[in-house]
């Protein structure tokens, strides 16, 4: 998604949350599903080019410097919380 490639991904779990609307979603235990998703980004360039667009607008919501950020929050969080980390 990051380098503007249409893309096909399972829509079960992680995979699914982080391509949101940027990739065409598709069953993973349903074969026909995939063939059917894989056929339509390969047969359709119309949707090839909006997922490609779509993916791009995604994978730029997540950066280095978002990352880095979230997990300097999460370890102040944790400082403060103190040695007992019991939740009460």
């Amino acid at each position: 998604m990051a380098c503007g490639c249409p893309v096909a991904a399972s829509n079960v779990g992680a995979v699914a949350e982080v391509c949101g609307d940027g990739a065409l979603l598709f069953d993973p235990g349903d074969i026909d599903a995939i063939v059917d998703a894989i056929d339509r980004v390969v047969g359709d360039e119309t949707l090839r080019a909006d997922l490609a667009a779509r993916g791009l607008q995604r994978a730029a919501q997540f950066t280095w410097e978002k990352t880095a950020n979230r997990h300097r929050d999460l370890y102040k969080l944790d400082g403060e919380r103190g040695p007992d980390r019991s939740v009460a």
